[in-house]
């Protein structure tokens, strides 16, 4: 069974949690575990800026001793600035942290997604109904065009 997304925007982001991926209609970054903890982290924080010491003890390391912080948000803003046309991910706040500056939803869950129609049961769709998403299968992406598979289009 394949399972989908539609992304509703194209300046609308979404992170895939069970892929590690960061999607919008144009692009999709692959993420590294250490990469998904710490945008999951800068998304779902209570707090608006992630103090150095949050990101730290999210990735199980003693900032003392762990170097690699500065990196990790370096190569993550760099790979989103690759894909973005430019924007920034996140920015950073003098002595306090970092804060997220897109809007990104997070999809825990593909299960309830639609399924893909093969080329026959889309062309006999009506094009109001035909919409184009990523297919997640396994650790690929690749965009295709489906249907609804219960003829309307769920809110995502």
């Amino acid at each position: 069974m394949f399972n989908a997304i539609r992304v509703q925007s194209s300046n609308a982001w979404v992170l895939v949690e069970p892929l590690r991926l960061l999607i919008n209609n144009e692009t999709t970054i692959n993420l590294t575990k250490m990469e998904y903890a710490v945008l999951d982290l800068l998304i779902s924080s209570r707090e608006r800026i992630v103090s150095n010491d949050a990101i730290a003890k999210k990735l199980n390391k003693n900032l003392d001793h762990y170097k690699g912080l500065v990196m990790c948000l370096s190569r993550l803003q760099a790979k989103f600035k690759k894909s973005a046309r430019g924007d920034n991910l996140f920015r950073s706040v003098r002595n306090r942290g970092y804060c997220i500056v897109q809007a990104i939803h997070i999809e825990k869950d593909l299960s309830h997604r639609h399924n893909v129609c093969d080329e026959k049961t889309w062309k006999r769709c009506s094009p109001n109904l035909r919409h184009s998403i990523y297919l997640l299968t396994g650790a690929s992406v690749d965009w295709v065009e489906v249907c609804s598979s219960s003829g309307t289009r769920g809110a995502y």
